[in-house]
């Protein structure tokens, strides 16, 4: 059962083609299914003249060279798997186009290449080529064959007939416009489906919104407006109605909050592409200034370690102030312990040959459970029996991040104990 996993991986990693692959991914498979097709032909070419000689002239020199000219055939296929596997899928394809026009002038005669009586064979790579490298490729392709085509004639001595090298070039020009067409029209529908597919998530996001928290909220005003009722002739219930006022208040606080979240939600795409250098340490000793006067009564100790002491550059913008703000804050209100210790450390990674800025952002308080560290970045109606209430400010964090290009993810402030703190890590492209 596992082997037919990994094959059914491995078949779809390789030749399944999907709606969402890019061109790149697309052009990947497509050869790599050329290249099966012709090594299957290549087997079957094999067997055949294997089963007509029926096994007895296997030292005859023109079986020798079929069975030759096969094996290298079966070499240039796993090379050119091998480059469009590992290294430039561009590269592989010139190489099998070549590999193409190598196989078309060595199976025909010369005087069936240069009259035109092969013109559907050398039409072959000008196809391939227009839709595995560019439009363009087409005609250089066919210019390519044409000049082959005239070097074989003068070789051979040989008459050219002009009329098929003009049907060639003609045809490589319709080629060239068509896949140019398709190329524009399959841009165009992916872009479509993208940008349908952002709406549709859109949508789901703002009705879980008013499924999940808008209709706790009321729930919860609609109790305390049956509690309010239920008290308004007892005065010995002047307390209780005095805290029933303060569920209003705080549903009140908490539906101004979570319209505040959305609307910066819808902000944060909109400015999308406005990534500008900023510097990061000017940003996080803000917010660490307003957090310290914010909960001033909270015995809170916030601790910064650099590896600069100013202007760490990176590429950002405003929002970054929101990401610092959520996840110190989340670290204060959240943290029972006295006092409430926040150890905030700044560093320089490099991962794939980009260069980050590293935040790390240790606290003492309840931790998060491992089943937890993931799905707090994730926004969904999902009932969250951690300890610490995130609500959409982490997820917010989560979109944040992503439009810089950047990572943020959670571990244990000590490894194997989560309920001895958190430690929020965010990696951001450094300018």
């Amino acid at each position: 059962m596992g082997s037919l996993k990994s094959f059914e991986d491995l078949y779809s990693k390789l030749f399944r083609i999907k709606a969402s692959d890019s061109d790149t991914v697309r052009n990947e498979k497509i050869l790599n299914i050329l290249l099966i097709v012709l090594f299957f032909i290549n087997i079957l070419f094999v067997i055949f003249i294997l089963f007509i000689t029926g096994f007895r002239h296997i030292e005859d020199p023109e079986l020798m060279t079929l069975i030759t000219i096969s094996g290298f055939m079966f070499l240039a296929i796993f090379i050119i798997f091998i480059v469009n596997r590992y290294t430039s899928t561009s590269i592989a394809s010139i190489f099998f186009l070549l590999f193409l026009i190598i196989i078309i002038i060595s199976s025909d005669r010369p005087e069936e290449l240069v009259s035109g009586r092969s013109l559907i064979s050398w039409v072959i790579p000008v196809i391939l080529g227009s839709f595995l490298i560019k439009p363009i490729a087409s005609t250089i392709i066919a210019t390519i064959e044409i000049f082959i085509i005239r070097i074989i004639a003068l070789l051979y001595g040989l008459p050219v007939s002009i009329p098929s090298l003009f049907v060639l070039f003609f045809i490589s020009l319709i080629i060239w416009f068509s896949a140019r067409t398709l190329n524009n029209t399959m841009s165009f529908l992916s872009k479509s489906r993208k940008k349908y597919e952002r709406a549709y998530q859109r949508i789901n996001f703002y009705k879980d919104i008013f499924t999940h928290d808008i209709g706790n909220i009321l729930q919860n005003l609609q109790s305390s407006v049956d509690l309010f009722q239920l008290y308004w002739n007892e005065p010995k219930k002047v307390e209780d109605i005095k805290e029933i006022l303060n569920i209003f208040n705080s549903q009140v606080k908490r539906a101004e909050k979570l319209i505040t979240n959305v609307k910066r939600i819808s902000d944060i795409e909109d400015e999308r592409t406005k990534i500008k250098n900023v510097n990061v340490l000017s940003i996080l000793k803000k917010v660490i200034s307003q957090i310290n006067i914010l909960y001033k009564s909270k015995n809170l100790e916030i601790n910064l370690s650099s590896y600069k002491e100013r202007n760490i550059l990176v590429k950002a913008n405003d929002f970054l102030l929101d990401v610092f703000d959520n996840i110190l804050s989340n670290a204060v209100i959240h943290n029972k312990n006295t006092p409430k210790k926040i150890m905030i450390k700044i560093s320089e990674v490099l991962e794939k040959n980009q260069e980050y800025v590293k935040f790390e952002i240790m606290d003492n308080g309840v931790g998060i459970e491992s089943s937890m560290k993931k799905k707090i970045f994730e926004r969904g109606p999902i009932k969250i029996e951690a300890k610490r209430g995130i609500g959409l400010g982490l997820p917010i964090c989560k979109k944040i991040i992503d439009l810089y290009k950047g990572k943020i993810w959670v571990e244990d402030r000590i490894e194997g104990q989560p309920n001895k703190g958190s430690n929020f890590i965010i990696l951001i492209p450094k300018t």
